[in-house]
């Protein structure tokens, strides 16, 4: 025995009964009222259609164009004209949330969270980088030759790098004032805010010039 489903031929839910395997051979013993234009299938069809002279599951998208259920919209879509329009999220959207009611993404990161995120992460890391690649260790290494009494030549070093990480503490602040300016003018004037993804804001950065202070 194994349970059938029987649709009119409006895809309409008619009945459900178990049959026995050989069903479509006498399928009016179990269901005196069938119809050649009626559809019989094994599995329940939640949201059924009729394609093609047969009967099938809808789509997602059919659910949502055919029965109005916006609520199966993904972040990013939705209903215009009978079509289901995509948009992608911008690039530069380093939290991004979807508006459903103005139907563009936004960003939702806190310029007070990117700064913390610039200083404690991607600018430590040029610093520590930096470091490494001029000979000391990291940061807090470079720091030990500006108290000691090793050769001048990388006490020197330790000084122009400082000077160097100095420089660039001032150009982020800089930078954190006018993104500030940008981003509040932005949301004055109803426009969206993008911030600058971390390799524009590097690039942004001035390298060290290692060769002006390279042993001899």
């Amino acid at each position: 025995m194994k349970q059938i489903y029987i649709y009119s031929k409006d895809a309409k839910l008619l009945t459900s009964l178990y049959a026995e395997d050989d069903y479509l051979n006498n399928i009016k013993k179990y269901y005196p009222s069938y119809e050649k234009t009626q559809f019989i299938t094994e599995n329940k069809l939640n949201n059924p259609i009729i394609d093609n002279g047969s009967i099938r599951e809808k789509t997602r998208e059919e659910q949502i164009i055919l029965d109005k259920k916006y609520d199966l919209l993904l972040d990013g879509e939705y209903v215009d004209n009978g079509s289901i329009i995509i948009v992608e999220k911008n690039v530069y959207l380093r939290r991004p949330i979807w508006d459903k009611n103005t139907k563009i993404w936004k960003e939702t990161l806190p310029i007070e969270e990117l700064i913390v995120h610039l200083r404690d992460n991607i600018l430590q890391k040029k610093f520590d980088d930096t470091a490494k690649a001029i000979g000391f260790g990291d940061t807090l290494f470079a720091g030990t030759y500006l108290r000691s009494n090793t050769p001048s030549s990388l006490k020197s070093k330790a000084e122009a790098f400082f000077d160097w990480r100095d420089s660039q503490w001032l150009k982020m602040e800089q930078l954190q004032n006018t993104m500030g300016a940008q981003i509040t003018q932005s949301l004055q004037s109803g426009q969206a805010v993008f911030y600058p993804t971390d390799e524009e804001i590097l690039s942004m950065l001035d390298p060290f010039i290692y060769n002006i202070y390279q042993e001899s």
